[in-house]
């Protein structure tokens, strides 16, 4: 048996101490017993008892995974394996990473404008692929182009921060996703400050040499509209082709492999690499179940009781 009280204990204990004192001045005994009685009940229906039901495997291992995920608008462009979305590809890829990689900490940073760490390394499986589900691409009003370097400092430091702990004796994999485009005409900085700090992983590259066009959501009208190359008159559909020596340098920097991602199981050979460096292993963990609804099925009937009670006082 354990609990895991809903209203801290202490708290509830006030609570129900007033009440007995409330209900202590009650004439009538049997008024005064089915009040106490209900007391009691609501105690311990918050301390919320669980009982043990059975045993789980809960599987860990000594990877550390960082997913650095490219949301710029080019990310929505609609040319991989014909004219699916490269975030939709980089959200199913993502999540086949982390079921081959099934125990491993996870962390995501995703960048546009700026970069964000949207988790720290957790071993929350489904949190993880909750978080990378929801990958939503900047709004286009608020873009300020596609830049590389937004995300170089972020990605050390996080890296670096991993790494130092070696007490852990834990393998930092790296995937860092994106199709590659700079188009605020920056300069990619170097990314090999990072070398030192990563185990292996991959740069993954998605897009196409021929390109493709963006759609986007129109507020007003709630229609998808493609995306307009407004650089030129008349505007025309802009397009997004993948920057594949961009993505080459970063992986060269950083000494890790460039896999152009135009089928999942382009990632195959990474993830064996992967999986041979692994230490697993196996815990089991107790699981359990409520049982306040044994107590509620008791408390109802008093409840009922009381309020006929009640009824009858004021509307005799």
């Amino acid at each position: 048996m354990t609990i895991n009280p809903i209203i801290p204990i202490w708290v509830m204990l006030l609570i129900c101490a007033l009440g007995v004192f409330v209900v202590a001045k009650q004439q009538d005994n049997a008024a005064l017993a089915r009040r106490t009685i209900i007391i009691a009940l609501l105690f311990i229906i918050n301390l919320r008892i669980m009982a043990p039901v059975g045993t789980d495997v809960e599987v860990s291992n000594n990877l550390n995974v960082l997913f650095v995920i490219d949301t710029t608008i080019s990310m929505l462009a609609e040319d991989y394996q014909g004219e699916t979305q490269r975030l939709s590809a980089v959200k199913a890829d993502c999540g086949h990473i982390v079921s081959e990689l099934r125990g491993a900490r996870f962390s995501i940073i995703a960048f546009d404008n700026h970069a964000r760490r949207l988790i720290p390394y957790i071993e929350d499986e489904a949190l993880t692929l909750e978080t990378i589900e929801t990958l939503q691409i900047i709004n286009e009003e608020y873009s300020r182009g596609s830049s590389l370097n937004v995300v170089r400092d972020d990605l050390i430091q996080s890296l670096e921060s991993a790494y130092r702990k070696k007490d852990e004796k834990r393998i930092n994999i790296l995937f860092f996703i994106s199709d590659g485009e700079m188009t605020n005409l920056d300069k990619l900085k170097s990314f090999t400050g990072a070398k030192k700090f990563i185990d292996g992983g991959a740069v993954l590259g998605y897009g196409t040499r021929e390109g493709g066009y963006m759609r986007v959501v129109n507020k007003v009208t709630g229609e998808k509209e493609y995306v307009q190359d407004k650089t030129k008159t008349p505007y025309v559909h802009a397009l997004s082709r993948i920057e594949e020596h961009n993505l080459q340098k970063i992986a060269s920097d950083m000494g890790i492999d460039y896999i152009e991602m135009d089928q999942q199981a382009n990632i195959a050979g990474k993830l064996k690499e992967i999986d041979q460096k692994l230490l697993t292993k196996s815990v089991p963990i107790t699981t359990y179940d409520d049982i306040y609804y044994v107590f509620v099925v008791f408390l109802v009937p008093l409840l009922l009781w009381e309020l006929i009670d009640l009824r009858r006082k004021v509307f005799p």
